[in-house]
């Protein structure tokens, strides 16, 4: 939080954030109908009821799609879990606030950058 964010009005910060809030959550759920959809057509593609490919790299890159497809909707409802029982915006981990940048980037991040960092070293991630 900035300075100019902790000396406003208590009032004015409660009424900003639960207009952030209430866009976020809508933005969630945007997400959740697009990852909703985005999974039916690939069931349809990868045969839970249609036909099955024939080309192996097209199903390979299908069922990864899928896989993507249904974390995403995994993170965003938790996400979504989060806002619903006022855990949102803190590290899951440390339990620190997760700044707002952080958040308008990635509405569905629950780690703040340490624990996130300290994660991807854990697990050996090149990228870290």
């Amino acid at each position: 939080m900035t300075a100019i964010e902790h000396a406003a009005p208590k009032r004015a910060r409660r009424s900003g954030i639960a207009a952030y809030l209430h866009a976020i959550r809508a933005d969630l759920r945007h997400q959740r109908r697009f990852r909703t959809e985005q999974l039916k057509t690939l069931d349809t593609t990868t045969g839970t009821g249609a036909a099955r490919i024939t080309n192996d790299a097209l199903s390979q890159v299908t069922l990864e799609l899928r896989a993507a497809a249904a974390v995403a909707l995994a993170d965003i409802d938790a996400a979504l879990n989060r806002i619903a029982s006022n855990r949102y915006g803190r590290c899951q981990e440390c339990g620190t606030i997760i700044p707002m940048e952080r958040l308008q980037a990635l509405p569905m991040v629950r780690l703040c950058m340490t624990c996130q960092f300290a994660h991807e070293v854990e697990r050996g991630d090149p990228s870290a």
